[in-house]
């Protein structure tokens, strides 16, 4: 903790959703919704839409940020990701590509950039204490089962085990597995957000899945519903201080 730089002030959340394929299945919006409410945030919505660009998906994306800015957050000045590393084969960031594109004052910030993977994810399970669940698995890392199940200490070392015979990266950083914050208690307070038990869902003949690759999902009736927990004295404090720096 505290090898990284303090957050710039956080106003919004924001969804980008490509015109040219289905919902993000990993992520519902209904979801997205529910957890932007949870941190007492506004959630935009913005469409990436390459067929307004002649097919360059970079340029739509550069399109939607200046869209962001121009009718949603006019004093936006950054947009924050959690990408860890470069992506296949890749060069660069894309999103930190496309902000430069926009060319519009909005930076990319990536506070998890480069950080080492066991670190980061003591950091959230062990001095943040985040409640994670897995959205969206694949083969042959995972099965159908670890769907809704929460990513903790007990989780994480059979990740490690499954690491060691399959390459997987334990963030998910090559898409093995994509996952749903469902609390931390310093941002949400009381506030816990509950994972409807979730029907799984095969997903079949999608962009970039190989030929015998499995991937599973959450069903398109996923929500999320908020709760409330006794609070603690520790994490009243620590919530007091979180919102005092965000």
């Amino acid at each position: 903790v505290g090898f990284r730089p303090p957050p710039p002030p956080v106003d919004a959340a924001a969804h980008a959703q490509a015109a040219d394929s289905g919902p993000f299945r990993a992520h519902p919006l209904r979801c997205q919704r529910a957890q932007a409410a949870a941190l007492g945030l506004p959630l935009h919505e913005v469409v990436v839409d390459p067929a307004t660009t002649d097919g360059d998906y970079l340029a739509a994306y550069a399109n939607a940020i200046r869209e962001l800015k121009r009718k949603h957050v006019p004093a936006l000045s950054a947009i924050v990701t959690g990408d860890i590393d470069l992506v296949g084969s890749s060069k660069t960031n894309f999103v930190t590509d496309a902000c430069a594109r926009a060319d519009c004052g909005v930076r990319c910030w990536l506070p998890l950039w480069g950080g080492a993977r066991q670190q980061l994810l003591a950091e959230m399970l062990d001095h943040y204490h985040f409640e994670i669940a897995f959205s969206c698995v694949k083969s042959p890392h995972f099965d159908q089962t670890w769907i809704g199940r929460q990513l903790n200490r007990a989780t994480l070392a059979d990740m490690e085990q499954i690491s060691h015979k399959t390459g997987l990266d334990l963030c998910g950083e090559n898409g093995e597995y994509h996952t749903l914050v469902l609390r931390v208690p310093e941002l949400h307070g009381e506030t816990r957000l509950v994972l409807n038990p979730p029907d799984v869902e095969e997903l079949t003949g999608r962009p970039g899945q190989t030929p015998g690759e499995q991937w599973w999902t959450l069903s398109p009736e996923a929500d999320l519903k908020s709760t409330r927990v006794a609070p603690s004295e520790e994490n009243t404090a620590r919530l007091k201080q979180a919102r005092t720096e965000v």
